[in-house]
């Protein structure tokens, strides 16, 4: 049995359940066989500390059937790729990963609102906005919600510091989102929704979404991708049209606001109101992008080793 622990420590971080997986598999790295690999296995251990969990994941992994005689070059390859098992693992978990993060079990967390010119538009028009803290509802524990300011302006919500001063291209945004509408009959302002903007010198990047938190009432996952696909839109100061080769990184790289959005209905009077729960900043799985060339790397020697 090959065992990897990996230690990480992050503030205000929730306890989080055991995560395992077995499984049984066959790897091959280009013509080098290494085994066959079953009871892989993650134990996530945490220890709370005042305001601060300590976690630390164990990676087992039992590797049978290698080539008699295996070579060096067997056994390193076989290392390293428990060692991958065990970053995609420690990485496919969101507690882990996150650079910034907001669960709203206690406050606000420091977000402010703003009641901005449809659909969202800040740059054009901004006014403060009330942000509501409710201890209960979220998804779950505690949110915060926005109420609909007016028939000719959005809500929005931008997050604090701790987000702003860590934002990165091809990170992910995730988040929980719910549409209320209070008991006012509201519907849809359209078929599609601005879930994130951010602003920057050059325009206003604008991320659109077909799939809106319905039912109305009941909570719905996002994840938005910080990085330029064909849900981003840009606002040049004009008109909200598709991005150009190069726009999103200058934009991005000039970004002075990210916003998320706050509400979604329409109705009168403006009884509904956007709630917002569990956001977090996800990077790149860094150690992957590492492991990956060393398990290449691995495979082409192995081609070179004489058996």
């Amino acid at each position: 049995m090959d065992s990897f622990l990996v230690g990480h420590v992050l503030p205000r971080v929730p306890a989080r359940p055991l995560y395992t997986a077995c499984f049984r598999i066959q790897i091959r790295v280009w013509s080098l066989k290494i085994g066959n690999i079953s009871g892989f296995s993650m134990r996530a251990l945490a220890s709370n500390t005042g305001r601060t969990h300590h976690f630390t994941i164990k990676c087992d992994l039992t590797l049978s059937g290698l080539r008699p005689g295996g070579t060096k070059m067997n056994n390193m390859a076989r290392t390293v790729f428990v060692a991958l098992l065990c970053a995609m693992s420690f990485w496919s978990t969101n507690a882990f990963a996150a650079i910034a993060w907001s669960d709203f079990e206690v406050d606000a967390d420091g977000w402010v609102g703003w009641a901005c010119e449809n659909p969202g538009l800040c740059v054009v028009s901004v006014v403060p906005l009330p942000v509501q803290y409710l201890a209960a509802g979220g998804n779950p524990g505690g949110y915060i919600r926005t109420q609909d300011p007016s028939g000719d302006t959005a809500a929005r919500l931008e997050p604090p510091a701790k987000f702003s001063s860590n934002y990165a291209v091809g990170q992910t945004l995730k988040f929980d989102a719910i549409a209320e509408d209070n008991g006012g009959g509201g519907v849809f302002d359209s078929a599609v929704a601005p879930l994130v903007a951010i602003e920057g010198t050059g325009g206003t990047l604008v991320y659109f979404t077909t799939d809106l938190p319905t039912p109305l009432n009941v909570w719905k996952h996002y994840d938005v991708p910080l990085s330029e696909t064909i849900d981003w839109q840009i606002f040049d100061g004009a008109i909200l049209r598709p991005l150009l080769p190069g726009e999103f990184a200058a934009v991005f790289g000039s970004m002075t606001r990210l916003t998320i959005i706050g509400e979604w209905l329409s109705d009168v009077p403006e009884l509904d109101t956007g709630g917002l729960d569990n956001v977090h900043l996800v990077p790149l799985p860094a150690a992957l992008s590492l492991l990956l060339p060393a398990l290449f790397g691995l495979g082409f020697a192995a081609r070179r080793q004489p058996h």
